[in-house]
C-alpha cells in the first residue's frame, strides 16, 4: 500500500472499526483518530481532470442562486437557471449533478454558455468543489471499501447512544452511498440494514481537531514507521522461498523522465497521498 488514501481506506479504518466494536464500553468512548481523518479528508477540495470547467459551471450557479434569491426574479432566470422556489427547494449542487450523471452514463448538462464574467475569473478565484464520494465527484471502489466499515460504526454507536454531530461529512456522504444505483440491494443481500441519519451541519475544524488525540503529523509519522514495502523486502521473501528474479538490462538506459515537472499523483514515489 504505498498511498497513504489506500492505506486508510483498506486497513487502518476497518482495524479501528474491529478496535472500536470489541473494545470494553469504557473504552470506545472516542472516536477513532482514522475516522476523524478521513472526516477531515472529506472537508477538503476535491481536484479532478476537468477541475477548471466544473469550477466556473459551480460559480455561475452560484450566481444564479444569489440572483434568485434577491429581489426582481426574472422568469428567464428561473426557467434556464431552475432557481425558482431558493428557500423551500434550493439547488442541488453541481458537485451531485456531475457525480451521479457520471453513474447514468450521462453527460452533466451544460444548456448555458458561461458568462464573460465567469470565462474572465481566475481559477485561483474559483469555488472549491465539495466531497460526493470518499475520491471526490464519483463514486469508486473506496466507497464499496468504507460502506461496511462505517456502517458498522455507525450501528454501534448509535447503539451506544453516542453523538455524531462531529461527523456530518461522513453521515452526507453515507446517505449519499445509499443512493447510488445498486447498493440498497446489495446491502440487503448482505443483511445489512441501511440507517437513515438526519442531515447534519458541518463540524469546525477546531472541534474535529479537539474529538482527535492524534494530530495528522503523529499518525503519519506512526504509519510511515511501521510501513513495510516497496521492492526489497519483496524480493527477500522471493529470495528465501527458493525464488529467484532474473533482471535484463533496460533497452533505453539513457532515457529519463523529470518528475518535477509532472503531477504528483503520476509520480512513482508520490501516489494518491493526503
Amino acid at each position: 500500500q504505498v498511498s497513504q488514501w489506500t492505506r486508510l481506506c483498506e486497513i487502518s479504518i476497518p482495524l479501528a472499526v474491529e478496535g472500536f466494536l470489541t473494545a470494553a464500553p469504557e473504552h470506545c468512548q472516542a472516536v477513532p483518530a482514522d475516522i476523524l481523518q478521513l472526516e477531515r479528508k472529506l472537508g477538503e477540495p476535491v481536484r479532478v481532470h476537468n477541475d477548471d470547467k466544473i469550477r466556473r459551471q459551480k460559480l455561475q450557479q452560484q450566481k444564479a442562486g444569489a440572483k434568485a434569491a434577491g429581489p426582481g426574479l426574472s422568469k428567464e432566470v428561473t426557467e434556464e437557471g431552475k432557481t425558482a422556489e431558493v428557500d423551500n427547494h434550493p439547488l442541488p449542487s453541481l458537485e451531485l449533478s456531475v457525480a451521479f450523471s457520471k453513474l447514468h452514463v450521462q453527460e452533466t448538462s451544460n444548456a448555458l454558455r458561461e458568462a464573460p464574467v465567469i470565462r474572465r475569473t481566475k481559477t485561483s478565484d474559483l469555488p472549491p468543489l465539495d466531497h460526493i464520494f470518499a475520491e471526490g465527484l464519483y463514486f469508486t471502489l473506496a466507497d464499496i471499501v468504507l460502506l461496511p466499515c462505517i456502517h458498522q460504526f455507525l450501528v454501534h454507536s448509535k447503539k451506544q447512544g453516542k453523538n455524531l454531530g462531529n461527523l456530518p461529512l461522513i453521515s452526507s456522504w453515507y446517505r449519499r452511498v445509499q443512493e447510488v444505483p445498486g447498493i440498497k440491494k446489495a446491502a440487503d443481500k448482505c443483511s445489512m440494514q441501511l440507517l437513515q441519519l438526519p442531515e447534519l451541519m458541518p463540524a469546525p475544524e477546531e472541534q474535529l481537531q479537539d474529538f482527535s488525540s492524534v494530530p495528522d503529523e503523529l499518525e503519519e509519522e506512526h504509519e510511515d514507521s511501521h510501513f513495510i514495502g516497496g521492492p526489497r523486502p519483496t524480493m527477500t521473501k522471493l529470495m528465501e522461498s527458493g525464488i529467484e528474479a532474473k533482471f535484463s538490462p533496460h533497452p533505453c538506459p539513457n532515457w529519463t523522465i523529470d518528475w518535477s515537472n509532472l503531477p504528483s499523483a503520476v509520480s512513482p514515489g508520490e501516489g494518491k497521498g493526503f
